[in-house]
Parts: structure tokens; C-alpha cells; sequence
């Protein structure tokens, strides 16, 4: 029976422990064989190895700031400007399932409403 381990926030858990890191990228690059696979999110791609990042075939990419975040994932640097001017609620999905990559809209819930929109200066 296939398992997927999700990581909420990845990036608040990998680096905190010696030797986590090394574990969660063998579940990465041997656990597909036996059924094992894994979810990783996270605000900030810079904190993450990108030896661990390169074991993921497929991306749901909300809006990166920077050309360094970008760079931490090189598969993604032709949709860089795709990627750069979306807004609150677009992601691209891309990878090896999704020739081309696919921009998605995402709804908000209803009953999920968050006051956590950026304020707007203009």
C-alpha cells in the first residue's frame, strides 16, 4: 500500500537535527520503490538542501521574490518570470507530470476565510 509522508513547513524541521537531513533524502531518492513517498512545503526553498530539492520531480510553485530562490531550483528557471509576477491565489504546477507546466487558480474556501492578505499601499 503506497504511503505519502507529508513535511508542513519543511524548512522549520530539516536543519534543526544532525543526520534528519540525510534521512529524509534517502526516503527521498530509495523510498519510491517500496511504495514510500514524499510531500515537502515551504516558504523559504533557500533553507533546504539542494541536493534534497533535486529529488522532486514535480513543483506546485506559489509566487518566488527572488532570482536566488529561483536558482535553488534550476528546472523551474525558464518559468522564472511566469513565476515571479503571480498573485494570491495562481501557483504553476510543473515537473516531469506536467509538460507544459500548468498554471492553476486556486479558490479560497468559504468557510476558510484568513485575514492574512497583503495590505495594499496604492
Amino acid at each position: 500500500m503506497p504511503v505519502t509522508v507529508l513535511i508542513d513547513e519543511s524548512h522549520r524541521y530539516l536543519l534543526q537535527q544532525p543526520g534528519v537531513v540525510d534521512g529524509i533524502l534517502r526516503v527521498a531518492r530509495e523510498g519510491r520503490k517500496a511504495g514510500l513517498y514524499l510531500m515537502l512545503t515551504t516558504q523559504s526553498p533557500l533553507d533546504l538542501p539542494a541536493g534534497l530539492l533535486g529529488q522532486f520531480g514535480n513543483y506546485l510553485i506559489h509566487r518566488l521574490n527572488t532570482a536566488t530562490e529561483l536558482a535553488q531550483l534550476p528546472a523551474l528557471a525558464p518559468l522564472g518570470q511566469r513565476i515571479a509576477l503571480q498573485q494570491v491565489g495562481e501557483a504553476i504546477l510543473a515537473g516531469n507530470q506536467f509538460v507544459p507546466p500548468r498554471e492553476l487558480q486556486i479558490r479560497q474556501v468559504a468557510a476558510m476565510q484568513h485575514q492574512t492578505a497583503s495590505p495594499k499601499f496604492f
